[in-house]
Order: structure tokens, then C-alpha cells, then sequence
């Protein structure tokens, strides 16, 4: 049965990929950024810049300090609430959401915007430990980490997004 269930499908598929279907947006080669880019942000050595910068470059992006379109990066966010309380191990404890947002624009070299403010957010739900200890606080610090690694991890694929649409739109012309 799985067998048949196999060969079905690779001859549904075959013909999608014998004439170059693709699924929207999965072609990598679709990535639409600027050659070059500044990145601005009110903590310029903060770990947001560094990810984005690091995203950026291994896209090929040239991260300048001048004569390029500005990414401003900023509106760093993160809460926290309390979503009720769940038993674990007999004890009721908290479960608690955490979500971390940022905001970006990107602006051409002479300050005119091109993408207005956009939002990026990332979230967690996690039951929090039966005893207040380092382990938990550790692990909220761990899980904070992550959120914002999550959310500089989207920057760029928003980006690139939305500056696709604005090409499209005549805008970069």
C-alpha cells in the first residue's frame, strides 16, 4: 500500500517538475535586495544589528556606512503574559507567553522612504518550572535569546519581500 502510495505520487509530480513549476517563493533565487545597504539602529553594536548583519552579508549584501539605502532598525520589544495556569507534576504553575517584536524601515541614500514601518514578531508559550530557581531563570534567558534571534531571522526575508514589491511597483525606477 505505501509502495503504490509512493509511485503515486512520483508520477504526480513528475510532470510539475518536468516543466519548472515551482512552488511562490521558494525559488532562493527570487531574494531581492539592495546591492548595498546601512544598517541604523539605536544600539548600533547590539546583538539585532549583528544578526541582521550577519543575515545580510551571507546574502551577499555589502553592509556600508554610507551612499546606500538606510535599514533603520528599532522599536525592540518584548513582554510578557501570563496565559493561565496549567498542572504539572501535581502543581499548578503558570503558563506564560513571551513575545519579542521590532520594527524596521528602509529609506533610499537621499532619506525618501521606500518601505514604511513594518513589524516582525516572534512568540513562545512555555509552563514555567513548579520552583522559582537558577535553572528557570536560565532558561527564560535562553528562551528570550532565541525570540530574538527568531525575530532578526525575519528581517530579511520581510525585507526583501517588501522591497521586491516596491520594485515591481515602479518605485525603484
Amino acid at each position: 500500500m505505501i509502495q503504490r502510495r509512493q509511485v503515486l505520487g512520483l508520477l504526480l509530480t513528475l510532470p510539475l517538475a518536468g516543466c519548472g513549476f515551482r512552488l511562490r517563493g521558494s525559488d532562493p533565487t527570487t531574494v531581492t535586495l539592495p546591492p548595498a545597504l546601512q544598517v541604523v539602529s539605536d544600539d548600533p553594536y547590539g546583538r539585532i544589528v549583528q544578526l541582521l548583519t550577519q543575515d545580510l552579508r551571507g546574502r551577499g549584501v555589502s553592509v556600508v556606512t554610507e551612499q546606500a539605502p538606510i535599514l533603520t532598525v528599532g522599536g525592540l520589544l518584548e513582554s510578557q503574559r501570563v496565559l493561565g495556569p496549567v498542572v504539572r507534576n501535581g502543581v499548578s504553575v503558570d503558563q506564560i507567553e513571551l513575545l519579542t517584536t521590532l520594527q524596521y524601515t528602509l529609506d533610499g541614500p537621499d532619506r525618501v522612504n521606500w518601505i514604511p514601518e513594518t513589524t516582525v514578531q516572534a512568540t513562545v508559550i512555555y509552563v514555567e518550572g513548579a520552583t522559582e530557581n537558577s535553572n528557570e531563570a536560565a532558561r527564560t534567558r535562553a528562551l528570550r535569546e532565541r525570540l530574538l534571534a527568531d525575530v532578526a531571522a525575519q528581517v530579511v526575508p520581510s525585507l526583501s519581500l517588501r522591497y521586491g514589491q516596491w520594485l515591481s511597483q515602479g518605485e525603484g525606477r
